[in-house]
């Protein structure tokens, strides 16, 4: 009877340890094998998810702002939209940076059934948007036949939160 040292009967224990990792390997791989087409399927189907989840924003994106030039016909709220503004009855907030900088306007202006539409509006309208809200003082004064001034904006509508459309109100009613 050959006797092997412990040493060879390690390394042999080793190596037949090797051999079962190298063969569950491979059948875990052969298990694990998915169809091209399943997985374009399920590619398509995660893609439609995510579109239905972002509100079929890049399609939004895509076919561009709807054209609006009365504020009266805004449609409901997550519209993407562009806007003439012609009629601005005033700022009632202002959004401020890191120094104090005012970085934001948030200027008032009639919407549908009478109600009041809040627009943010960033630092590049400042000069215009205070040009339209002159041109609308004249209108209300009667000084002028209609406000012939307007800016024109893009954004998505959405609803103004409660302590914001309280303020906006609290300013309308000042």
């Amino acid at each position: 009877m050959r006797r092997h040292s412990p040493a060879q009967g390690l390394s042999a224990l080793v190596i037949r340890w090797y051999m079962k990792v190298i063969i569950l390997m491979n059948f875990e791989v052969k298990e694990r094998r998915v169809p091209a087409l399943l997985r374009a399927v399920l590619a398509l189907v995660l893609a439609f998810g995510l579109l239905i989840v972002t509100g079929f924003g890049f399609v939004t994106l895509i076919r561009g702002p709807l054209d609006i030039t009365n504020a009266e016909a805004l449609p409901e709220n997550g519209g993407y939209v562009r806007l003439e503004v012609s009629r601005i009855l005033g700022f009632y907030a202002e959004g401020y940076g890191s120094g104090g900088k005012t970085t934001s306007l948030y200027a008032a202006i009639p919407g549908p059934d009478g109600r009041l539409v809040s627009l943010r509006l960033p630092e590049r309208y400042f000069d215009s948007a205070r040009t339209v809200r002159d041109s609308t003082g004249a209108w209300l004064a009667s000084e002028t036949e209609s406000a012939t001034k307007y800016i024109v904006v893009s954004g998505t509508l959405e609803t103004l939160p409660e302590g914001a459309s309280d303020r906006l109100y609290a300013w309308f009613d000042s």
